[in-house]
């Protein structure tokens, strides 16, 4: 249902100038696909600066008379923008459907994980620019108390958006875009790239259309995000607290101890790759690893501290009355301590000190 117009460097090459981008050929471009009639068009750019009235003022007369719904990407000042480009951007897009092109990165990793549905402070602002595209062709919208969409990330194996480069598209067939959403934005090395959870081996960089037109798809196929509650989350933390604290209570050599906690960590991060894999859930991992490291410390330093003390009590106890070498022996292994049942040959000299007493 989505099809993806995407301005490279191939499609610069063949403009005057780079940036902004031409706006002659961003009517001509989005004349041409208001002909293919698709169900709706996204142009995923911030026209926020005045090029060549002449253009300007064809490419917005273009978009005002469309048949076909058009969302044009709408941002603020806190998004970035200046107050300059803000207040040129409100004017220019006036009279247009607006969509909020803020995506939602995790303040932790900076990784993309959801994008903007409705503005939280005016119900009159700008739908988020995905939503805007669904509300423009009529489909209901996703919870009306959702201010933000988490993201079900579709894996780049298994894209199905087409992309099609946009000075290719006059030259394709009408079908390729008919009753489809049409998402133009840009695919430029160093501009409008997010990093996002798509990847192991690479930063999973994806473009701001690449990321709208997951959303958007997502919202017409009604995936809803699976997360892991936070009395789920409190739950796993637990257990690998108590994990922790058992590999250190039950093993005795240090190495031993090394070797369980590195293989059971091991064990929990694959599992959660896994999991996210094959059911989008991501699974929370910072905070029970945590648990672990720290439940097994404070145990092990717990433990330490105990021998020690036993240690320190068994050479007060018998270095008056055994040789040193057994204490040693009794201070490494306690267990000599219980009752041993074995039979030994012995000899006993029972002796006095003369004029002792």
């Amino acid at each position: 249902q989505i099809a993806i117009v995407s301005i490279n460097e191939h499609t610069l090459s063949k403009l005057a100038y780079r940036s902004p981008i031409d706006r002659r050929f961003l009517a001509q471009l989005a004349e041409g696909l208001i002909k293919k009639r698709p169900t709706a068009i996204g142009i995923d750019l911030l026209l926020d600066q005045p090029t060549e009235p002449e253009k300007d003022d064809e490419l917005r007369v273009t978009l005002e008379r469309s048949a076909v719904p058009v969302v044009v990407g709408w941002a603020t000042v806190s998004d970035g923008l200046s107050s300059s480009q803000s207040e040129y951007l409100d004017s220019y897009v006036a009279h247009l459907t607006r969509g909020h092109v803020r995506v939602i990165a995790d303040s932790d990793d900076g990784k993309v994980r959801g994008v903007l549905l409705r503005n939280a402070r005016s119900e009159e602002a700008p739908l988020g620019f995905a939503a805007s595209l669904l509300a423009a062709s009529g489909q209901e919208l996703p919870d009306h108390s959702l201010l933000a969409l988490d993201l079900v990330w579709v894996g780049k194996d298994e894209v199905l958006f087409p992309v099609y480069a946009a000075h290719e598209v006059q030259h394709l067939p009408a079908s390729w875009f008919q009753d489809k959403y049409v998402l133009i934005g840009v695919d430029l090395p160093h501009s409008d790239r997010h990093a996002t959870p798509l990847g192991l081996r690479d930063p999973g960089l994806m473009t701001g259309v690449q990321i709208h037109a997951q959303a958007l798809a997502q919202m017409l196929e009604k995936r809803s995000s699976v997360h892991v509650s936070f009395a789920e989350l409190v739950m796993i933390t637990a257990l690998l607290a108590l994990l922790g604290q058992v590999v250190a209570t039950w093993l005795e050599k240090l190495s031993a101890r090394w070797l369980v906690s590195l293989g059971a960590l091991s064990t929990f991060w694959v599992m959660a790759f896994l999991l996210y894999r094959y059911t989008r859930m991501p699974l929370p991992m910072i905070a029970p690893t945590l648990a672990f490291i720290v439940s097994s410390g404070l145990a092990h330093a717990y433990f330490r501290r105990e021998e020690r003390h036993q240690r320190r009590y068994i050479r007060s106890a018998f270095e008056k009355f055994l040789a040193p070498a057994y204490v040693q022996e009794l201070a490494d292994n306690p267990s000599l301590l219980g009752p041993i049942n074995q039979s030994r040959e012995i000899s006993a000299l029972f002796t006095d000190i003369a004029g002792f007493t």
